[in-house]
């Protein structure tokens, strides 16, 4: 979870257990943005019953966006290149990238509730 009052700006829990999370500047590195999601986080947050592995995340600095992995131990591992959303390709690739999320999110879900 999230440490108090440093919650990102968006987020998803599906049935108590966060799965997905955003933090979103006007301008920036998005790499350093990307930072934030990690940095907002209660160490050992991720899958505290032990069924998930990860969270999926994402950072965006004005027009950028970047996807991330975020594992229990506080590390990440970037999860896509750095999407140019004035790029009609990229937006492209965005959209089949948040379809996967969507599927990734609702595997995660289904692997704590079983």
């Amino acid at each position: 979870m999230t440490k108090s009052k440093c919650r990102p700006d968006y987020l998803l829990m599906l049935n108590g257990q966060l799965v997905f999370k955003g933090e979103e500047k006007k301008a920036g590195d998005v790499r350093n943005i990307a930072l934030e999601l990690v940095d907002k986080m209660i160490p050992g947050s991720v899958g505290k019953d032990g069924k998930l592995e990860y969270l999926l995340g994402y950072a965006t600095a004005g027009s950028r966006v970047l996807f991330e992995c975020i594992y229990g131990d506080g590390k990440m591992s970037e999860c896509s290149d750095i999407l140019n959303l004035e790029r009609v390709a990229d937006r492209v690739s965005l959209l089949v990238i948040m379809i996967n999320v969507v599927r990734v999110a609702c595997a995660l879900y289904n692997a704590k509730n079983q």
